[in-house]
């Protein structure tokens, strides 16, 4: 029975993926670094994406590569976790006679900052102008799948679900009465969205073998979207600068490059050769949150 092997099945991302192909009866192999999965049925590896073992590929059909660094202070962990581990992963497929399906997790990072909603190249081709250590570690990874005769990668613009770390702040900031002031713009799509299209993916019969940018069409502020949360139930509210939280936080969490998110715009488009339509929005989440409130 050909299986589909995940990487990064415990992340917020992955753990949605996997519980979506579970529900659908897809076999699934999971690579496991370290740390509990819940895939109950699933068959369970562990090991290190950055040291790619043969027998992980054996009898797979398709691999969704999601383990990724993707926050350091040291730039060169995420040269060695997203751009060499993709690189080596990629080498180890290729040994096959038939090699499975890749669809791998990038970043609109990849991409870089930008105020047009359209963007891209003459050629079709997404721009590539990334402004962090992290954007040019996917942009690497993406071009070692092109050596592969099946291959997606999904540029990934800020995700949000249910569970999502980053609203859970924010509504937490609007009942402290905190207002972020930052306006720069931002694409996004749900995590069901994600799941939902990489799922579609593996029952093509051929791969759009591309780099595809990804998004639910709109396009989002940290202050449109408090001001949205606050509708419900209005509160004094202290203005205060998200970039300057940003930079602070980014030096907190080990991540420095926080602060590039929130101080340009980042917008891209769904890419047509996906032929998927989001079916999910932040403002119809986070007003199911706020009836629940």
């Amino acid at each position: 029975m050909d299986r589909v092997l995940i990487t990064g099945g415990s992340g917020y991302v992955g753990a949605r993926v996997v519980a979506h192909l579970a529900r659908r009866g897809e076999p699934l192999r999971l690579l496991v670094h370290e740390g509990p999965v819940a895939a109950p049925g699933a068959e369970v590896v562990r090991g290190d994406v950055r040291y790619p073992r043969p027998e992980w590929f054996e009898g797979v059909r398709a691999v969704i590569h999601l383990a990724a660094c993707t926050r350091s202070r040291r730039p060169r962990r995420y040269f060695e976790h997203n751009a060499l581990a993709t690189a080596r992963l990629v080498d180890a497929v290729r040994t096959f006679e038939k090699p499975p399906l890749v669809v791998f997790a990038s970043s609109i990072a990849a991409t870089g900052p930008g105020r047009s909603h359209a963007g891209g190249r003459a050629d079709g081709r997404p721009r590539s102008e990334p402004v962090t250590s992290y954007g040019l570690s996917k942009l690497l990874a993406e071009r070692a799948l092109e050596t592969l005769p099946r291959w997606v990668a999904l540029r990934l613009p800020m995700v949000y679900g249910t569970g999502d770390r980053s609203l859970t702040l924010l509504r937490r900031l609007v009942r402290l009465g905190v207002a972020p002031t930052s306006a720069h713009r931002f694409s996004g799509i749900c995590v069901d969205d994600v799941a939902l299209l990489i799922a579609g993916l593996l029952d093509r019969a051929e791969p759009p073998n591309a780099v595809c940018t990804v998004s639910d069409g709109e396009s989002y502020s940290f202050e449109a979207l408090a001001d949205h949360l606050a509708r419900v139930a209005p509160l004094l509210r202290v203005p205060v600068g998200l970039p300057g939280l940003a930079i602070l936080a980014g030096w907190a969490l080990g991540n420095p490059d926080l602060a590039a998110y929130v101080t340009q715009d980042w917008l891209q488009p769904m890419s047509d050769v996906l032929d998927y339509r989001p079916r999910f929005h932040l403002y119809e989440l986070l007003g199911a949150v706020r009836a629940t409130r």
